[in-house]
């Protein structure tokens, strides 16, 4: 089956970190089948270890739409919870240095009012 090929082609590509090689292999697969969930979940997992976390955002719930059963697409989606979690306390981090205000780290007066 062609869908097979595209699959295993990334595969291939995500086990040698190769990701956009296998985004694009998935990409295509899906545009043969747009309402393939494991193929959506398998791209959703690829954008997630290439660091596009909205890309991977889009096809889980896509996945998940398809195939609410999808246990990679459940994965992912908890591996973006727990980053969303994480970089929402590191942006708290970053606003509360930012604003303790002054020059060169702090060291010269803060802002004035």
């Amino acid at each position: 089956m062609i869908l097979e090929s595209y699959i295993n082609r990334a595969r291939t590509f995500e086990y040698k970190k190769d990701y956009a090689k296998a985004i694009l292999e998935l990409r295509e697969a899906l545009q043969a089948h747009p309402t393939n969930a494991a193929c959506h979940s398998h791209l959703a997992s690829i954008y997630l270890k290439a660091g596009q976390p909205t890309m991977a955002r889009v096809h889980v719930k896509r996945a998940l739409d398809l195939n609410a059963n999808d246990t990679v697409a459940q994965s992912v989606q908890q591996a973006l919870a727990r980053a969303g979690h994480q970089s929402s306390s590191s942006k708290r981090k970053n606003n509360q240095n930012k604003q303790s205000g002054g020059g060169l780290f702090g060291l010269f007066g803060g802002r004035k009012n």
